[in-house]
């Protein structure tokens, strides 16, 4: 609501960028910590499928649907 209509198209994408940025760094730590301890993959595999991906694609469903 501050900013200039002409910058709005700009805005957007940067906030994009910034979320998919902090979300694929968080991935990586999540990543990172798995292969260093002794977890199984099948815990992390399920992990990503439950926490990370599922609400997302819920989320993008819900929006195609409006």
């Amino acid at each position: 609501s501050y900013i200039s209509t002409a910058y709005l198209p700009y805005a957007i994408y940067l906030s994009l960028f910034i979320l998919l940025s902090v979300n694929a760094l968080r991935l990586f730590r999540a990543a990172n910590f798995v292969l260093k301890n002794v977890i199984s993959y099948f815990y992390f595999i399920l992990y990503l499928c439950a926490l990370e991906f599922l609400p997302i694609l819920v989320i993008i469903k819900v929006l195609n649907s409006l």
